[in-house]
């Protein structure tokens, strides 16, 4: 996507009209992330369209909205309440409104939100970035589970695909305790773990993202659409059952050429 795309405008409910017609009746949570480089602006500003899609999807249809409001910098302390998300800025905007369905990790926070609360891992610490306690476990089983990208696909827009290769455990990754401290309700959490990429030499491993995309696009298990809106979906349970198979089989498939 050109960076150009940023001035083109649209309106929210056409956007959000476009995302309910892909939904399917059949689902029962959305992994949603996004990018304005990829999409445009709305033309009644992003605190408009946060407060729209929110309310179309959650409130009105009911579904359960997780959205990636990760935090990647070098900052030793990390708060759900202040520290910012670096996940662009319709996440960011979500954010402001939205603090109190934040997970807690340092690097992988999530927005957990649904209308009865009932499923929500709002407020939950999750020792791990992926894993039995946190959201992404329960992404990677639940047949009723999509996951979206709005103005991005699946490099940026499928996190999910690094909660398979730490449920895999693959060997070209290991955990790492991170040296950041957690400040939440008058006390401090340290020991939070992360899934690292290792290095080759002095090169850190790259993952071949284009091969895993253009292979799902191949088996049915990953679409795109270009208009009116660049959405990218996928259900990431029957991904992680196509995938597991592979990665058994071959543990660097997601690095190698």
């Amino acid at each position: 996507m050109n960076q150009g795309a940023i001035l083109n405008q649209y309106y929210s409910k056409d956007l959000v009209d476009s995302l309910t017609k892909l939904i399917g009746k059949e689902t029962g949570t959305i992994v949603m992330h996004s990018s304005l480089l990829g999409l445009g602006f709305p033309r009644e500003g992003l605190d408009y369209f946060a407060d729209y899609l929110i309310n179309k999807l959650v409130y009105k249809l009911g579904y359960r909205l997780i959205i990636p409001v990760f935090t990647f910098d070098s900052e030793k302390k990390w708060s759900p309440l202040s520290s910012a998300t670096h996940c662009g800025a319709l996440s960011a905007c979500i954010l402001k409104k939205y603090t109190s369905y934040r997970t807690i990790h340092p690097i992988h926070s999530v927005l957990d939100i649904c209308s009865n609360n009932l499923s929500s891992f709002a407020g939950t610490i999750s020792k791990t970035s992926f894993g039995v306690d946190t959201v992404w476990e329960d992404i990677l089983q639940d047949n009723k589970t999509i996951n979206i990208g709005i103005g991005i696909g699946l490099d940026g827009g499928g996190t999910f695909l690094h909660a398979i290769e730490q449920r895999i455990k693959i060997n070209y990754r290991k955990f790492i305790t991170l040296d950041k401290t957690v400040e939440i309700n008058g006390r401090t959490i340290n020991d939070f773990k992360y899934f690292a990429r290792l290095k080759s030499g002095t090169t850190e491993i790259v993952n071949n993202w284009e091969k895993v995309r253009l292979d799902l696009l191949e088996h049915g298990l990953y679409e795109e659409l270009k208009k009116p809106f660049f959405i990218s979906i996928s259900k990431p349970a029957d991904v992680f059952l196509y995938l597991k198979s592979k990665l058994e089989k071959d543990p660097d498939w997601f690095i190698s050429s």
